[in-house]
């Protein structure tokens, strides 16, 4: 019986104390979004951006789901370089995890207008159900491994010594000169005297 009495209160406390602090604001996910490929693959700068996101829902009470705004400022204060916040808006909303309800534009003062979301998992601020489209998410297929000729692909134009840019081996083209000096143009079947793909100057005896 004391032991029974114990378990009752640890239970009792744990109903009590394991539910969010009544004066912070909160967020609430599920384990099945936590372990879905949408989330868990997501790179850092959407995680980021997401959490940003999430701040904003906070600080409106979690009533303004749908009419976040987030400018560029509030995502690089946050941790995102500026050259990256295009990507993870897009990346984001293309997992399912955000929304874009409106698309802004570069404004300030009182031409202002911001971009506005909703944060994917989360019911809308005028009451409809979430999107939840992070659920149907997957990643794209890796692709198949080169199998075509690998020699045909070497780019034309290389660099020797750093210095002259000279012609590298491939089909139709000009092959390198050989060491003993003479380098033959495959197109016209010409040679001319060269070292190091420079001409050679004629040593007299």
């Amino acid at each position: 019986m004391p032991r029974r009495k114990y378990t009752v209160q640890a239970d009792k406390l744990r109903h009590k104390r394991n539910h969010p602090p009544p004066d912070q604001p909160w967020v609430w996910f599920t384990r099945e979004m936590l372990e879905s490929e949408a989330w868990s693959t997501a790179p850092i700068n959407t995680r980021r951006l997401v959490e940003r996101i999430i701040l904003e829902h906070m600080a409106h009470a979690g009533t303004e789901n749908g009419r976040l705004i987030c400018t560029y400022r509030d995502f690089e204060r946050h941790g995102i370089g500026k050259r990256h916040i295009a990507g993870a808006v897009e990346d984001a909303a293309s997992r399912g995890l955000i929304v874009v309800t409106e698309k802004g534009k570069a404004s300030s003062g009182i031409n202002r207008w911001p971009s506005r979301y909703a944060l994917g998992w989360l019911p809308l601020h005028n009451g409809a159900a979430a999107s939840n489209r992070w659920k149907q998410w997957s990643r794209p297929a890796a692709r198949p491994p080169y199998t075509g000729d690998i020699e045909g692909t070497i780019r034309k134009w290389g660099r020797r010594n750093g210095r002259k840019s000279i012609a590298l081996p491939h089909e139709g083209g000009v092959a390198l000169p050989p060491a003993g000096g003479v380098a033959l143009d495959t197109k016209v079947g010409q040679g001319k005297n060269c070292v190091g793909g420079m001409p050679a100057t004629r040593k007299t005896h």
